[in-house]
């Protein structure tokens, strides 16, 4: 209900929809409802989806019946649907697959017969009953590990008790979104069966709870072979009543204490129902419910011991009535989505010429808006009526909607008595004498607005385009010939349209439907006109929705704006929008640029109940699922002129089609496709599924899990399973004769190793703490010796399986499996961590590289330090470099040692950077500081202190003179300074 609606009606929603009851079937031998009313928040988290259904040798729809045989269909992929050893279900193990963690049911067996289902229960049970059967099925569906406990009562007993430890798990793997859970049990008079009892028939009722709460219930009631008795229930006019429920109570001889059933049906658009009785039981109705009416029926009805069909039965009729209301606009166009307010008013005069006008909704019940036809219904209840009350109806008002003239009635003291009748179209007294139909007018107006495709040059084509968005708005015109001011509501000129009401204009809908129309709603503009002004409607093509075929068409539209046309001149030879004055508001077509054709189809014949139908049109695709009407079945799509384009219907298993893809010739008319479809025989060829692959996987984790992905004959599957132990054996099953290609094994915990034929290591991840340095007489790290910047490459089976480089404390971290096969290097060399115990580094992996860089002393290199001042001078294309701080200098280091040089700030110059050969130098914490890792690489090297002086640039011909005088200054202030070196470390 909207929150804007009138509260003194009391809203009901379920009361006149139509249902289609499945019960109405004669001799059906299933009764079924469920009632979740009872259900706890657990239902929602954790439990849904809860059913029971009752089958035997005489039922006609086995589709939700769980896949009894132990054979599984060709049509369904052995590496994905696997036999549960506990539940004796078939489950969907693919996690790749849209029907993962489901049970296999007959309904998705496509072929299989009535017969054959048989065969498989009388298989599956053949040591408790043969030929005939009973079971019981219990499903729902679980989220989240619990314990599933499964109590099922008939006629109020408790006839099984059941609880289950799911853990997500079925057939050895993790179902990790939703698994089904499904109990079938055997009905019948045996030791052996799961629930023996004498008389299968009567009221089975499931309630599940998870972890020991509610989780929720369903019921069916089994009558075994039935007989139908019917009946209709009216309201006190005699009309019928949809929805109504209808409860009844069947007994073995009349008493009470025999009850064989009880249940309930709703009853249909015409206000019949039909209950079930087996021979020699007594069927009785014990109430009927329907909202806002009641029913007096006693001490209830009996059809008295069935012995045929009884039809068609007793008529039970409310003592409320029912009016009709129907609601269209001022153009008599059904009105939508309108809701209806009724009150009692009363009138009690209390003195001359002075009334009191009391307010009461009592015994009134305002039904759902009105449908797309306009009509809905008033329920009342005469009993409650107020004395000398009148009732009124009128609709009510709604923001962006219809308005209407509605009376103004208000209580309190009145200076006038109420009125007999209400000439107003939007509310009426209602005629209390025979309730006939109310009709109420809004005061808009309507028109129908077609969008189609443009006309070829024979006028043909202009197929009508769905999915187009249609805009209204109005437009408000004055000037005169040769200048013409246009506005539009929200910018008018003072002076102009005085007292301006502006009009209104929407579509309910929005968008065209499949016949290309829409309904325009407006209300007129109203307003002081002044001479020279006029309202014109102004409605265009606005767009079309995104999957829509329109979607190719182009709408070419023009916006009115000031100028020296008026409206009607300025959308002169646009097709897409059209401009009405208040005196020629019609029906109009929009058309887009392009021509449409369509191409409209037929099927024929014994069709599925749902096909799917593509139309390639010049590359671009669009499909439609069209529901059959008995033997037919039809479709349609717009196509633009000279497309080339192709029908196909997608196969449909069970089916065949006489032409299921035609090519059509390129688009220059209205084209057309038949078909004709027929039932294919499909025998199910089932045969049990074989291992075709099992692999071990050793040292695993309990409760990790592993991730199997594989294909089998084109498969592709993805299987989760759990770990139970430290060894996991995973099988694989297909047919015979199929090969398992592309096994691979991961998990989020642990490392899987290589797969070494049919076997695999795993290993557990551990995060390992590294320092490296280097020390020649001892393995013992110390803040003094730790080395920075080593990268260290882990191994495993010859695989790189991670690295890290020592931060500026001679420390990283590396995840690595906890395995003794994990080795390490640094460059090409290997390197062996040993654990640290004492000191500060106690607990890390100590890795000395002693071993890996050569020993100082060795091996040395000659490098050359730089100062210099870079400048570029006037009159010169290339900078000029002066050295300073009397450089170059020749300096010879230890291969192995690090070298940390310092660029000390100089007066009038500004440090630019450290270059080693002409290339910058970057990473460096301090960029006046330069450290260097001493290898044989740098022999020759050339390392720069780059410089750039401060003062503005002189001419060519002065630089040296003012080099030279800014040196005397930097030449005193450093004058002991050759060489800076602030640490030297020898590692």
């Amino acid at each position: 209900m909207n929150s804007n609606r009138n509260n003194s009606c009391k809203g009901r929603l379920t009361v006149f929809a139509t249902v289609l009851v499945a019960l109405m079937v004669v001799q059906l031998p299933l009764v079924s409802f469920s009632d979740m009313s009872d259900a706890a928040d657990v239902s929602t988290s954790i439990v849904d989806d809860i059913a029971i259904n009752v089958f035997d040798q005489d039922s006609e729809d086995y589709s939700s019946l769980a896949y009894l045989s132990d054979r599984l269909p060709t049509q369904y992929s052995a590496t994905e649907w696997v036999l549960d050893p506990t539940t004796k279900c078939w489950y969907n193990v693919n996690s790749r697959s849209v029907s993962y963690g489901s049970i296999l049911t007959y309904g998705m067996v496509d072929g299989i017969s009535v017969d054959e289902i048989r065969d498989d229960v009388v298989s599956r049970y053949s040591s408790v009953f043969s030929g005939s059967f009973v079971i019981v099925q219990a499903s729902c569906t679980v989220s989240s590990s619990c314990n599933v406990t499964i109590n099922l009562t008939k006629n109020g007993v408790q006839v099984y008790n059941d609880t289950h430890n799911d853990k997500m798990e079925r057939a050895g793997t993790i179902i990790t979104s939703k698994v089904a859970y499904t109990t079938v049990l055997s009905v019948d008079n045996s030791a052996g069966a799961d629930v023996n009892i004498t008389d299968p028939r009567g009221m089975y009722r499931l309630i599940v709870k998870c972890n020991g709460e509610d989780a929720g219930s369903a019921e069916m009631d089994y009558g075994g072979a039935l007989y139908s008795l019917g009946g209709r229930v009216v309201d006190a006019s005699g009309d019928p009543i949809s929805g109504a429920k209808v409860s009844f109570l069947n007994t073995t001889g009349g008493s009470t204490s025999d009850i064989t059933s009880t249940g309930s049906v709703l009853t249909g658009d015409d206000g019949r129902y039909f209950v079930y009785g087996a021979e020699g039981e007594v069927v009785k109705i014990i109430s009927i419910e329907a909202v806002g009416l009641v029913f007096q029926i006693g001490g209830g009805y009996s059809y008295g011991t069935v012995t045929a069909d009884v039809y068609p039965g007793p008529v039970f009729a409310s003592t409320e009535h029912m009016i009709h209301i129907n609601v269209t606009d001022a153009d008599s166009r059904p009105a939508s989505g309108v809701e209806i307010s009724a009150l009692w008013y009363t009138s009690t005069p209390r003195g001359p010429g002075s009334y009191d006008i009391s307010v009461s909704d009592a015994g009134l019940f305002c039904e759902i808006p009105t449908d797309k036809d306009g009509n809905t219904f008033i329920s009342i209840n005469m009993s409650e009526m107020p004395a000398g009350a009148k009732l009124l109806i009128k609709g009510v008002d709604r923001i962006n909607s219809y308005t209407f003239d509605v009376h103004p009635i208000s209580s309190g003291v009145s200076t006038a008595d109420l009125p007999a009748t209400v000439s107003e179209p939007g509310n009426v007294y209602a005629d209390l004498v025979d309730f006939t139909d109310v009709h109420l007018k809004a005061e808009q107006k309507s028109v129908i607005v077609s969008v189609a495709g443009a006309l070829d040059s024979s006028m043909a084509g202009g197929s009508p385009l769905s999915d187009v968005r249609i805009t209204a708005k109005w437009y408000y015109q004055s000037g005169s010939p040769g200048g013409w001011y246009i506005r539009d509501s929200t910018n008018i000129e003072d002076g102009t349209f005085s007292n301006l009401a502006p009009g209104y204009a929407w579509c309910p809908d929005g968008f065209t439907s499949s016949d290309g129309t829409v309904v325009l709603c407006y209300s007129q503009p109203v307003w002081s006109v002044v001479s020279g002004e006029s309202a014109y409607l102004y409605v265009y093509c606005d767009g079309t929705g995104s999957t829509s075929p329109s979607s190719l068409y182009t709408y070419m539209i023009a916006v009115p704006e000031d100028g020296t046309e008026n409206i009607f001149e300025q959308i002169a030879g646009y097709n897409a929008c059209a401009a009405m004055d208040l005196s020629s508001i019609t029906d109009l077509t929009l058309r887009s640029k392009e021509v449409a054709y369509t191409i409209s189809g037929t099927i024929t014949g014994i069709l599925p109940e749902k096909i799917v139908v593509d139309c390639i049109s010049s590359g671009r695709g669009y499909t439609t699922e069209v529901t059959s009407s008995g033997s037919l079945a039809t479709f349609r799509f717009t196509v633009m002129a000279d497309s080339t384009n192709r029908i196909d219907i997608n196969p449909v298993q069970g089916f065949s089609f006489s032409v299921s893809s035609q090519s059509m010739p390129t688009a220059r008319s209205d084209q057309a496709f038949t078909s004709v479809s027929t039932r294919s025989v499909l025998p199910v060829d089932r045969n049990v599924p074989a291992v075709i692959g099992s692999y071990t996987v050793n040292n695993t984790e309990v409760g990790a899990k592993l991730e199997f992905s594989y294909s089998v004959s084109g498969t592709s599957v993805l299987v989760d399973v759990l770990c139970h132990s430290s060894t996991t054996v995973f099988n694989v099953y297909g047919r015979d004769g199929n090969v398992v290609d592309g096994i691979a094994i991961t998990c989020d915990s642990m490392y899987i190793g290589s797969m070494s034929g049919d076997t695999v290591d795993a290993y557990s991840i551990v995060k390992k703490k590294f320092v490296t340095y280097y020390n020649p007489s001892s393995d013992i790290p110390t803040i003094d010796n730790v080395t920075d910047g080593r990268e260290i490459v882990a191994y495993l089976n010859g695989s790189i399986i991670g690295s890290a480089t020592s931060d500026d404390n001679g420390i990283f971290t590396l995840t690595v499996p906890d395995s003794p096969d994990v080795s390490y290097r640094f460059g090409n060399l290997s390197v062996v961590p040993i654990e640290v115990s004492t000191g500060p580094y106690t607990g890390y992996e100590s890795i000395n590289l002693k071993d890996v860089i050569e020993p100082i002393g060795q091996k040395r290199v000659t490098v050359t330090i730089r100062y210099i001042a870079t400048s570029s001078m006037q009159n010169t294309e290339l900078p000029t470099n002066v050295d300073i701080l009397n450089s170059p200098l020749t300096m010879v280091w230890d291969v192995g040692s690090t070298q940390d040089l310092s660029a000390p700030a100089l007066s009038g110059f500004s440090f630019s950077g450290w270059f080693l050969n002409g290339e910058a130098m970057s990473g460096m914490r301090n960029p006046n500081v330069c450290s260097v890792i001493v290898t044989e690489s740098l022999e020759g090297a050339v390392l720069t202190a780059s410089y750039s002086a401060l003062t503005p640039e002189p001419p060519k011909e002065n630089i040296g003179t003012i080099v030279a005088i800014g040196m005397v200054s930097v030449t005193i202030a450093i004058l002991s300074l050759i060489y800076v070196i602030l640490q030297v470390r020898r590692y």
